[in-house]
């Protein structure tokens, strides 16, 4: 199989086994041979394999259980070395996949494409209790474009604002890579991923490594949110705290050394930052993007998000050095710009829907249920046409 696969979908898991299940059921459904799913398995039981049932004898599925706890990061290492595929995608055990990514992979292949980025317009939200299943559907017009990354990264860094989501970076997480960039990140650093969070590492180093990709305005998978989620977590407040070493990022890294010039607080801005900047020593030897970081911004950053930990940072930036200022009026006016800037961003957010429209349907009850009503929605069928055009056009061949 190692041979003929030309599509590996990539779903690290852990305890969210009946996600996890309708994942693989959706993938299978799209009856292809030269795509895998590769399960890596870091349960407390193997309840998941039990759930696969005859699934698991299916060629394409690759599980693996591990019950030694291991980190995020060596959980995503791990299913990326059990993968064959020419492509890789990596996406969450509780995450969609619509059947169109094959045929964009084989294009790929052909037009030797070797980075697609894509866009997310499409996210579900799994039942609980207190409601049914939601499936959100954003309308879009499908075009394509090429993107600079070092650019965007520049953009990124000079900011000091570690939200990498922000920017137009290429990411492994919801995005299309050859095999071959992965294995170039292991040959400099010893692995796929480091640093503590997946998504942030793969983003920067890609993004430092291949200078631009193709971007198709089309979804190839949707985002799932579940309670047990990142996402949802992240909603409820949960990620934060005043002791970095109790986020859960640090089970299973023992001997990880935290970068000193961030706060030790437990928050999104400190762990995706330190993240980043561990990705950008890995790769860019040279320092030359490391020397754009002003950790002034960097501060202000944190602070204008968490203010809550205000002295934590206050006495970091001290520590090395900053000039990061006790000033309200400052802080004000920092405030004031990083609003501004939300405001922009949610008003051309506001133009897309007024334009384009969004649909919400109910009583949706798992993501293979979420594919078959997206198939019945007009604005997808249409912009499907589109794409298949494309994907058909000799013109299409360069990005």
């Amino acid at each position: 199989m190692s041979n003929t696969t030309l599509l590996s979908i990539v779903m690290p898991t852990r305890n969210r086994q009946k996600y996890a299940l309708e994942v693989v059921k959706n993938i299978l459904l799209f009856n292809k041979a030269e795509v895998e799913i590769v399960i890596e398995d870091n349960s407390d039981d193997e309840c998941l394999r039990l759930m696969l049932g005859d699934l698991i004898n299916d060629n394409r599925v690759k599980y693996r259980y591990n019950k030694k706890r291991v980190s995020f990061v060596e959980n995503f290492n791990n299913a990326i070395s059990s993968s064959t595929g020419e492509y890789i995608v990596i996406v969450g055990d509780d995450d969609g996949v619509l059947p169109e990514i094959v045929d964009v992979v084989y294009w790929a292949k052909r037009n030797d494409i070797e980075t697609i980025q894509y866009n997310r317009s499409y996210s579900y939200v799994w039942p609980t209790e207190e409601g049914s299943g939601k499936l959100t559907l954003r309308g879009f017009r499908f075009n394509r474009r090429c993107i600079d990354t070092n650019k965007e990264l520049k953009k990124m860094v000079i900011s000091g604002d570690f939200y990498y989501t922000k920017y137009k970076l290429m990411n492994i997480y919801h995005g299309i890579v050859k095999r071959k960039w992965l294995e170039k990140i292991k040959e400099i650093t010893g692995a796929y991923i480091n640093g503590l969070t997946p998504d942030i590492y793969a983003s920067v180093s890609l993004s430092l490594l291949i200078n631009k990709y193709c971007y198709l305005d089309y979804p190839l998978t949707f985002n799932g949110v579940c309670r047990q989620s990142g996402t949802a977590q992240a909603i409820r407040g949960e990620h934060t705290g005043n002791d970095i070493y109790r986020a859960p990022h640090f089970i299973g890294q023992d001997r990880y050394e935290w970068d000193q010039r961030f706060p030790k607080v437990y928050t999104v801005s400190t762990i995706w930052g330190e993240t980043a900047i561990k990705a950008l020593n890995d790769i860019d030897q040279s320092g030359t993007f490391e020397k754009m970081i002003n950790f002034k911004r960097v501060y202000k950053n944190i602070n204008l998000r968490h203010p809550e930990f205000y002295q934590q940072i206050f006495d970091c930036a001290k520590h090395n050095n900053s000039s990061f200022s006790k000033g309200y009026f400052s802080r004000f006016i920092w405030f004031l710009a990083k609003r501004s800037e939300k405001i922009l961003i949610y008003s051309l957010r506001l133009v897309k829907y007024l334009f384009y429209g969004r649909q919400i349907k109910e009583n949706v009850n798992s993501t293979t249920e979420a594919l078959s009503t997206i198939e019945k929605v007009r604005n997808y069928r249409k912009n499907r046409r589109k794409l298949y055009r494309f994907l058909d056009d000799e013109r299409s061949r360069k990005c």
